[in-house]
């Protein structure tokens, strides 16, 4: 369902897609993709120069009258030169850097290819999810990203936004949590599996870093609907505060806290 959006969005339809495209094409410093402009005395980037259909809105944005039928004409040629960068991007780096392996001299095969990784992922992350959680769990996942997904989600998961990754995380760290805390006679490789769900799909929300409260109230829901919280706390406590202190290092490491 996702993978023909991937096809039929054009290049810069999603929201802020040239402010995120300048960030996938720069966030690794100059490149044959991308230059950057700095300041007199070298610390800050002023700007980037970057393929025109990276860096300049395409034509249909901005007029609501127009519609995206106009890129059939052909993509901006040439280059572009972009201010929309900084080395304080209100986004955590760790979505921008994902994506730029991808980066090619092709831009439009390019984008493609990071759409369709982002549909791999959230179709690894619902299979991981439904397979650990419990049938009554696995009920409330069809349900929730049913409802959930349509229609922004069709659209920003199958994107270069990192709006994807926030609500590929944000939809599947509580099925993990809750699967970690409640579900009985699970085989090793399910509880590995559970754990490993549940840091990926943490780094994947982080990619907003105001997901943060998201996964708080995620937490706060999973720990009161809880049947074994009284009867196991000590093991709960034990596995929560490591995941709690996976958390805080990544966190540390890509400076959360600034961009919350």
């Amino acid at each position: 369902m996702l993978l023909p959006w991937a096809y039929a969005s054009p290049v810069g339809s999603s929201a802020d897609e040239n402010y995120h495209l300048t960030y996938i094409w720069c966030i690794a410093g100059d490149s044959p993709e991308c230059v950057q402009n700095r300041s007199d005395d070298g610390q800050q980037v002023t700007s980037v120069i970057v393929p025109a259909t990276v860096g300049q809105p395409p034509c249909f944005v901005g007029d609501r009258f127009q519609e995206a039928t106009c890129q059939l004409d052909g993509l901006l040629e040439g280059t572009y030169e972009s201010t929309r960068f900084s080395d304080n991007s209100s986004y955590p780096p760790i979505f921008y850097r994902a994506m730029h392996p991808l980066v090619g001299d092709d831009v439009e095969r390019s984008v493609i290819q990071m759409r369709i990784l982002n549909v791999l992922i959230a179709g690894i992350m619902l299979a991981l999810a439904i397979w650990v959680a419990a049938p009554r769990v696995r009920a409330a996942i069809g349900i929730t990203w049913t409802l959930g997904l349509v229609p922004f989600g069709l659209f920003f998961i199958p994107s270069v936004n990192p709006n994807g990754w926030a609500i590929i995380g944000s939809a599947s760290f509580w099925v993990f949590l809750i699967t970690l805390m409640n579900r009985r006679n699970k085989t090793t490789a399910m509880r590995i599996a559970a754990i490993a769900g549940l840091a990926f799909s943490t780094v994947l929300a982080i990619a907003r870093a105001d997901q943060v409260w998201v996964l708080l109230l995620s937490f706060i829901a999973v720990l009161f609907v809880s049947n074994r919280w009284r009867s196991h706390k000590w093991v709960i406590a034990a596995s929560l505060s490591t995941v709690a202190l996976i958390a805080a290092l990544l966190a540390w490491r890509f400076t959360v806290g600034r961009y919350v």
